[in-house]
């Protein structure tokens, strides 16, 4: 378990519901709470709430666990913060569970102290047990806390072996804050290149498991809770049964300096993500590449940038969030295109710096 920093606690494994729509998310989530699972981890731009609190209900009729054992954590997201109380009613009511056991902030974002400071006094009437951020880093999180009366009990970032951002991970920690991982099976395009990796592959063979329980694994013992999703109930299972083994400290070490790992994280309009620098002599058309491989959220502004990229050979593509994280206003509005005009059809260096979620 996890102690957190107002007496509660929350499992150190959970089940993640991101893809999970409709009757799936129902059997999935029941399935989960089945095996063993007592922490569900939802939010509204899932668009799955209703299903995890069927699931949820149905459990606990059935004599699976009772409400009190089985946590349930939801978020807001960036659109609803200027309406916060009626979103975080429109919450509860969907998730109708009587009370929400962890609700976060999805990201950073304008007016996300009063968002949570309306969490804050539904937690003051008991619909709320304990408050979270989700997306925030070192910078974000230290401007944040000032503002709040609460302090958070959990941040969610991104992290796995590939991206790994121990110095923000090792700042929330000082503060007192849990930390718990979402994609710590990697996401974005890199989940089949993380299970094939050699490192990995090498010391899952050595403990009889698999490339998926040892980053689980890993985590856990960095002091990471995870929140891996899957409908699957053989993945559920697998990835649930993670403390019978222990990596070593030799075992460690590879895992947290794989060559392939990201460097720190980068500072974006909105939430940072990473910065990726290809290496000079490699072209912006195969940055590109690099992308659309491994960021499906980005695709639209890598299309048209693709589009721009045949006029031009692009020098240097950054690409930032608009209102609300998405880049989903084009490159005219999210990118900034250096060197090249329409006439120079060279290949440059590329460099690209990549950000958002």
């Amino acid at each position: 378990m996890t102690k957190l920093n107002n007496g509660h606690s929350l499992p150190l494994v959970g089940l993640g519901t991101y893809s999970l729509k409709g009757q799936i998310c129902i059997d999935a989530v029941y399935g989960a709470i089945r095996l063993g699972y007592r922490l569900i981890d939802t939010a509204h731009m899932y668009g799955n709430e209703r299903e995890v609190g069927i699931a949820v209900r149905r459990a606990v009729a059935d004599g699976l666990a009772s409400r009190e054992e089985i946590a349930v954590a939801t978020k807001l997201y960036p659109d609803q913060y200027a309406r916060p109380a009626s979103a975080i009613e429109e919450s509860l009511a969907k998730l109708d569970l009587g009370w929400c056991d962890i609700m976060l902030l999805h990201h950073p974002g304008r007016d996300d102290v009063a968002a949570y400071r309306a969490m804050e006094d539904h937690a003051g009437r008991g619909l709320i047990r304990s408050l979270g951020l989700s997306c925030f880093y070192q910078a974000e999180l230290d401007a944040f806390l000032p503002q709040v009366r609460v302090k958070p009990v959990l941040v969610q970032n991104e992290i796995h072996p590939y991206y790994q951002d121990r110095q923000n991970t090792l700042h929330i920690q000082s503060q007192g804050i849990a930390v718990q991982a979402w994609y710590p099976l990697g996401g974005r395009g890199r989940q089949r290149e993380l299970f094939a990796d050699p490192v990995l592959q090498d010391i899952a063979s050595r403990h009889g498991k698999t490339a998926a329980q040892v980053m689980l694994r890993w985590n856990v013992q960095n002091g990471v809770a995870v929140i891996p999703g899957s409908s699957s109930p053989s993945h559920q299972a697998e990835n649930l049964d993670i403390f019978g083994f222990e990596l070593t400290a030799s075992e460690m070490a590879p895992a947290s300096s794989n060559v392939h790992a990201e460097t720190a994280p980068g500072r974006g309009a909105m939430h940072p993500l990473w910065r990726k620098t290809v290496a000079p002599g490699v072209s912006c058309l195969q940055a590109l590449s690099w992308v659309m491989a491994r960021t499906p959220w980005a695709c639209e502004a890598v299309r048209q940038g693709w589009q721009l990229h045949e006029k031009t050979r692009l020098r240097s593509l950054v690409v930032r969030p608009g209102r609300g994280g998405r880049c989903r206003r084009g490159l005219g509005t999210l990118a900034r295109l250096q060197g090249g005009d329409d006439g120079r059809r060279q290949h440059l260096p590329g460099i690209l710096c990549l950000y958002g979620h």
